[in-house]
């Protein structure tokens, strides 16, 4: 089975928006549902790049590094610590 990716999920979202225009409303409920899986897909995403202190993608695409909780490489006693929890 492939990755589900933002991609993917945008590309399923539009396909289905077109449906929609062209044949019913009866195809709502799927493009809610694609909106939400994306939604979370995103806020999963940043809250991973949060705590790994990577940048993190906005939902217009662009990418802003949040601040998170990494250890400094440099603090013998923030590595102790790390080693500990993993």
């Amino acid at each position: 089975m492939d990755e589900i990716t933002i991609e993917r999920i945008d590309n399923a979202i539009r396909f289905v928006a077109r449906l929609i225009d062209a044949v019913s409303d009866a195809y709502w409920p799927i493009l809610d549902r694609l909106e939400k899986e994306r939604d979370d897909l995103l806020r999963r995403q940043a809250r991973l790049h949060r705590y790994l202190g990577k940048p993190v993608r906005t939902a217009r695409g662009g990418a802003v590094t949040v601040p998170g909780i990494v250890p400094k490489r440099d603090n013998p006693a923030s590595n102790a610590a790390q080693k500990e929890i993993f």
